[in-house]
């Protein structure tokens, strides 16, 4: 590791993902922070690069991110934040839609004219010349092409204008690309990384990644790309974290030993962990003392059932709504009668289960809300996915996008409202050329209708779509 990188590890940023635990101290983690300085070191030196932080949930991907970001000198580099989550990947792009829709401070329902003021704002920030960039970051923020192109041409300057506009910035000074969860992201977002990765022309560009051992694209062999395995941790440093979750509150003699055990090298198991037995004191005698749960999902279960009952059910719905989730909505959801009492939700955040954000709530981990979401049965998620697809059409933001609302109808099991969703939603994918997503709404929607016998008016109006999507595919793969 340089001596300007440990120079640098001294200073304090802030972090781009505002709220997480940073309580226990940072250990075991040298060989990595090494490797992405000196992937960063090529950035520096007018290369595009790339950091791949490969590992299994919980790993400590994220707070590895976290970390290494806070060493970076604010005055030298430009910072790019994005992140993709399940729930959109029905939403082409929209990881660089959150971007650049943070960077221009626009909400989720601003008007066209609005984004066309904040494009005009950003193009002009980059030295970028009003004109085919400005149309295609229209199209990303607005949705729709003013111009009226076909998909074909609006895909390809919606796609060109993000990677042009990263370049640009990368003129101004070195930039940072943080993209989380990409093993999540949509086939477009996935085509941008792609494209940036093996541009023809090298630049001060560092893409800093995260996904799961399972996401293979061959790209990510390129030799530009540096592959970083995050190791589990050692025994003190898990143990750092139990009692950092505790809180120093009293404890059995063995009790971080044994959760040290449990936790298996995993830091969000052990913080997970760590929180139930600050909040329990460890209840529940085993034949060596109080019960220490052996799997992720237990630990969560043991501790949302520790919960007010009106907190309880607040999470259990916002686990169904996905990881990042509309307070108002979920309170429509399970609103009860009465007069309105304290927010639910509060104790969840003192618990750090979900983080309180702009624009809603998320939660703090993807298998926090995954394990969450696994304790309630296959009957209570249908009911939520329906509720939850009634009340997304009583909010105009990016949750209420015809993609999710097909994916709570579908999930829900309302074949009508599903189809009808999923075609928009397909129509809408195709008119941004993201055929692969567009062909799956489509075929969805196809399914649904046939199991479920519905009209063969809509049977024909998907298959016309699910049609021209499937030529368009074929078309792009012969390079026509």
């Amino acid at each position: 590791m340089s001596a300007d990188h440990k120079n640098r590890q001294k200073r304090t940023v802030t972090a781009p993902f505002p709220g997480a635990s940073e309580a226990a101290e940072f250990m075991d983690r040298d060989l990595e922070l090494a490797q992405m300085e000196d992937v960063f070191q090529r950035a520096l030196a007018g290369q595009v690069a790339m950091a791949e932080v490969r590992g299994v949930p919980g790993i400590g991907k994220s707070r590895l991110l976290r970390e290494f970001l806070r060493t970076l000198p604010r005055d030298r580099v430009r910072r790019l934040d994005a992140a993709c989550r399940a729930e959109g990947r029905g939403q082409p792009f929209l990881p660089f839609i959150e971007m650049f829709r943070a960077a221009l401070h626009l909400p989720a329902d601003a008007p066209p004219a609005r984004i066309r003021r904040g494009a005009d704002r950003l193009l002009a920030r980059c030295g970028l010349a009003p004109g085919p960039a400005l149309r295609g970051l229209s199209v990303l923020l607005n949705g729709s092409d003013e111009a009226n192109d076909g998909p074909d041409v609006a895909g390809a300057r919606l796609r060109q204008g993000i990677v042009d506009l990263i370049a640009a910035a990368c003129r101004q000074r070195p930039v940072v690309l943080t993209v989380e969860n990409l093993h999540l992201a949509d086939a477009g977002t996935l085509d941008v990384i792609e494209r940036l990765l093996t541009l023809d022309k090298d630049m001060p560009l560092l893409l800093l990644v995260t996904c799961t051992p399972d996401f293979q694209p061959a790209w990510l062999l390129h030799a530009r790309a540096t592959r970083i395995l995050p190791k589990p941790l050692g025994d003190r440093a898990v143990a750092a974290v139990v009692s950092s979750a505790m809180s120093g509150r009293p404890h059995a003699p063995n009790l971080v030993d044994r959760a040290t055990a449990a936790a298996g090298g995993n830091p969000l198991h052990a913080e997970q962990i760590g929180r139930l037995l600050a909040r329990t004191g460890g209840d529940g005698e085993g034949r060596d003392g109080p019960v220490v749960p052996r799997t992720l999902n237990a630990t969560v279960a043991a501790r949302i059932d520790a919960l007010g009952p009106d907190c309880r059910r607040h999470v259990q719905a916002a686990s169904v709504m996905g990881m990042w989730y509309d307070p108002d909505v979920i309170a429509e959801v399970t609103r009860k009668g009465g007069p309105p009492g304290p927010p639910p939700w509060q104790e969840a955040i003192d618990e750090a289960l979900i983080l309180p954000l702009p624009g809603g709530h998320r939660f703090t981990h993807p298998s926090v809300q995954q394990a969450i979401f696994e304790t309630l049965t296959d009957r209570q998620r249908r009911a939520l996915h329906g509720r939850i697809a009634q009340a997304l059409g009583h909010h105009g933001n990016d949750l209420s996008a015809p993609s999710i609302r097909a994916h709570h109808f579908y999930a829900a099991g309302m074949a009508d409202d599903a189809v009808r969703h999923l075609v928009v939603a397909g129509r809408h994918n195709l008119r941004l050329f993201a055929l692969e997503s567009a062909d799956a709404l489509f075929q969805r929607a196809m399914d649904l209708i046939e199991d479920n016998a519905l009209t063969p008016r809509r049977l024909s109006w998907a298959a016309c779509f699910r049609t021209g999507s499937r030529c368009c595919t074929g078309a792009a793969r012969r390079g026509g």
